[in-house]
């Protein structure tokens, strides 16, 4: 459905306005929405087509379109299952399972970038550019001025020494600067190291000459390569079609394994069933396949890997994962009536009022999931051109959820948060965080949402009809979630909700009023109910 919907490989006309084409200052607004049926080719930078040839492509612009498709080799996943049990009949009709249970699957569906930006090797000094532009990255996180930015043979060998130079003489580059053609945008004595780390802002905003923010380094380098391009000269990082371009491809890879104890009794009146797993799954993306493109923005990548080039770094702890479950059921005849251990009478008043009756429960209790929206880069794309990268704690962080959440009175929204309770200190949590570096996708679902515990009772009592046995009536009295416990479950997961905002700890900033605010529960508040049911 999401090939048949969003794909532009082959089959369908589509044009995408590049991004960053419009912003919100003044002579560069989007075009209005006028009404419905507006002609949509009048506009500005649309490009109509004079002709169409099977099969269609993009043209090799540095044209930066996100877009979609599906991958040519898909092939059918391959799985592997193992497992080993144990189990022992015991005294009083109780058994004992104890059981290993092990899961291997290869080749699975996933999303991933096959337009992913180059990490192009420098051949003299054999330097990458997640290794140039790290070191670039960490002297902004630390606010180096770019006067004091030494060369890097990785720019120095790969880009014209004039750089700077070609980005002053383009005449849209002096445009997005927006000062008089006489004044050059960029410092003219700039080695092409100071250029790509001048291009970004540092901490505390004294870079008068970044295009952009922070660590927004997929930016830096579409910029320069279409500059290059303009100028016909040779580019490194971008396919020339395409800025992203997310395909369903058979590469994914999962483990699975698991403990599992399980205890079952069945007596005459008594029927208990007892289970805990404890177990590990891990994956490199547990996304559904009726995901969009890009993964499920709402809950974190979903299916999409943000580096193609280093899966690997997206292989944890899947989106699903509970390392310790525990559920349990009983059904009780109750020893009263005719035929019971107590008050075996014929009476038929005793039976209609002590006889027949069953209580029934189940319980069920585990730790948490992942939250599988990690705090992320909130306005920065330092690795994917599509997607943010999470970003990378720099201490330990454990939650502490709380039922009231930070009081009004002190900066907060008043509602629960997932590190709002006490042994928190939000601020200090949200000011660990640093930025991604070039070619990190951050850590994983490292971080666990509060567990979650329940219990359901049913009471029934059955009388059998005066006139035939085998008539019955029964009368249920079912309470789901009898304590009313309402554990928390997914949180906001928008930019301010759980983003984290360039160079937070280097700048000092409190974090949102709704920062890692949840905004649901798991499964549901208390309910009751009654029910008849006449057997014959």
């Amino acid at each position: 459905m999401d090939w048949d919907l969003n794909n532009t490989l082959g089959f369908t006309s589509n044009y995408q306005t590049p991004a960053n084409t419009y912003d919100t200052t003044a002579g560069n607004l989007g075009p209005l929405f006028t009404g419905f049926n507006q002609n949509i080719r009048s506009l500005p930078n649309v490009v109509v087509p004079g002709s169409l040839v099977f099969p269609l492509s993009q043209p090799l612009d540095e044209g930066e379109r996100i877009e979609s498709g599906v991958d040519s080799t898909l092939h059918a996943p391959t799985e592997y299952v193992w497992n080993l049990t144990y189990e022992r009949q015991m005294r009083a009709g109780t058994t004992l399972s104890v059981s290993y249970i092990g899961r291997a699957a290869r080749n699975l569906l996933l999303h991933r970038d096959v337009t992913a930006f180059n990490n192009i090797r420098d051949p003299k000094s054999g330097m990458t550019w997640y290794q140039a532009g790290t070191l670039l990255e960490k002297q902004r996180q630390q606010n180096v001025d770019t006067s004091q930015i030494k060369s890097i043979p990785f720019f120095d060998n790969l880009f014209p020494a004039n750089l700077v130079g070609i980005l002053n003489a383009d005449s849209t580059v002096q445009s997005d600067c927006g000062t008089d053609p006489s004044t050059p945008c960029f410092d003219p004595t700039w080695t092409p190291t100071q250029t790509f780390y001048g291009l970004q802002s540092r901490g505390n905003g004294d870079n008068p000459f970044a295009f952009f923010r922070a660590n927004d380094w997929t930016d830096a380098q579409a910029y320069i390569d279409s500059a290059l391009f303009r100028n016909g000269l040779p580019t490194r990082f971008m396919q020339p079609q395409y800025g992203s371009l997310a395909a369903w491809s058979t590469i994914g890879n999962s483990n699975y394994h698991a403990l599992t104890v399980s205890l079952r009794q069945r007596l005459s009146s008594l029927t208990l069933d007892f289970n805990y797993t404890f177990s590990h799954s891990f994956d490199d993306a547990s996304g559904l396949q009726g995901e969009d493109a890009f993964g499920d923005f709402s809950v974190g990548n979903g299916s999409f890997v943000v580096n193609p080039l280093r899966q690997g770094d997206n292989y944890a702890s899947s989106d699903f994962d509970i390392r310790h479950l525990i559920n349990a059921a009983a059904v009780w005849q109750m020893p009263f009536g005719k035929g019971k251990a107590f008050l075996n009478t014929g009476n038929r008043a005793v039976q209609a009022i002590l006889g027949g009756w069953q209580l029934a429960t189940i319980f069920r209790w585990n730790t948490g999931l992942p939250l599988v929206a990690s705090p992320f880069d909130s306005h920065q794309w330092a690795t994917n051109w599509d997607f943010q990268s999470a970003a990378t704690p720099t201490a330990a962080i454990h939650t502490c959820p709380t039922r009231t959440g930070t009081p009004d009175s002190a900066g907060g929204t008043g509602v629960p948060k997932l590190f709002g309770g006490s042994g928190c200190d939000i601020k200090a949590i949200y000011d660990s965080f640093r930025p991604a570096y070039p070619g990190e996708t951050g850590p994983r679902n490292y971080i666990r949402l509060p567990g979650y515990m329940n219990a359901d009772i049913g009471l029934a009592k059955s009388w059998r009809m005066p006139w035939s046995e085998k008539h019955l009536l029964q009368i249920r009295w079912d309470v789901f979630n009898v304590a009313n416990r309402q554990s928390f479950g997914l949180i906001d997961t928008g930019r301010t909700g759980i983003g984290v905002d360039a160079d937070a700890g280097l700048r000092g900033l409190n974090p949102p009023a709704n920062w890692s605010n949840f905004t649901q529960i798991q499964g549901n508040p208390r309910v009751m109910q009654v029910g008849a049911r006449y057997s014959f």
